[in-house]
């Protein structure tokens, strides 16, 4: 029977109010969905779709229907989409494009707009560089070339509107530091310059509020499998106090966080080999301990 993998890939979304989504990998390596938020699925009748052992996995999703599309990586390491347009689950043509990744390159995915704009972020075979793949409604292209980062780093990506758009990558360098970059509408610039995690530590990264707000996520430097979280708010900056502790994880997890509304957030992790976990935040209650998410 096959079981939760250990250390899988995870990534969440939320659409609307309180629809949840989290995907995971099996041990048969066929990629899963759990539906919140009174949690379903999550068992081998809601896989979709088979990976390469260990894929690294984002997702994203837009519009009222939802539209939903999951990134992932082939037993060539080649770069595939699949997607949900309101009836099924299909395909998506990024495969097409035939865009190779190192094997041990991980993901990151944002999107904006009715039409919609996409970026996904991952490493080329040997190159530290993180590059950009764009689809901005006529097919995918290669985007900019962003700074170089610990090969498998993992990286999380932000948008928001503010003036226009605004993107945000968050990636590990090879002294394990973690490193903000941004695009401020016309322009890539360096960003803010965080701690330290354990090499190949666990990234994940939210905005709310216009982008007025960001938070950044990543494990403990001492490898105790604590997660670290820092904020930034626009008349503060960055926070200049000791990051909070949120929760204790499986060492070398994944992490994914997804927000709605004014302000609603939700992290997804591993607390023991064969569970995800929840863990929420909201105005009224703090931080607190959710679900566990259905996987078998």
């Amino acid at each position: 029977m096959s079981s939760l993998t250990i250390n899988t890939a995870i990534a969440c979304l939320a659409i609307g109010d309180v629809h949840l989504r989290v995907y995971f990998q099996d041990s048969e390596d066929y990629i899963r969905e759990s539906q919140g938020g009174f949690w379903t699925g999550g068992t081998i009748n809601n896989r979709l779709f088979q990976a390469k052992p260990n894929t690294p996995l984002a997702a994203i999703s837009w519009g009222c229907e939802p539209r939903i599309r999951i990134y992932y990586v082939d037993n060539k390491n080649i770069l595939q989409e699949h997607s949900w347009d309101g009836s099924s689950w299909y395909t998506g043509s990024l495969g097409r494009s035939n865009i190779k990744v190192d094997h041990r390159s991980k993901l990151a995915a944002c999107t904006w707009s009715a039409t919609p704009c996409v970026r996904l972020y991952c490493q080329l075979p040997g190159s530290l560089a993180i590059n950009e793949v764009c689809w901005d409604g006529n097919g995918w292209k290669m985007g900019t070339t962003l700074p170089n980062a610990q090969l498998g780093s993992s990286f999380a990506a932000v948008q928001f509107q503010k003036m226009g758009t605004q993107l945000r990558v968050y990636y590990q360098t090879r002294d394990n530091t973690i490193h903000e970059h941004c695009w401020d509408v016309t322009a890539w610039v360096i960003g803010h310059t965080f701690g330290k995690g354990p090499a190949g530590t666990a990234i994940g990264a939210i905005a709310w509020s216009g982008g007025l707000q960001i938070r950044v996520c990543y494990e403990q430097p001492n490898g105790n499998g604590g997660i670290i979280q820092q904020d930034y708010k626009p008349i503060d900056g960055w926070n200049r106090y000791e990051p909070m502790t949120i929760t204790s994880t499986l060492p070398n997890t994944c992490l994914s966080l997804c927000c709605w509304g004014d302000i609603q957030i939700r992290y997804y992790y591993q607390r023991v080999s064969n569970e995800i976990q929840e863990f929420c935040w909201n105005p009224d209650s703090g931080l607190f301990i959710g679900a566990k998410i259905p996987t078998r």
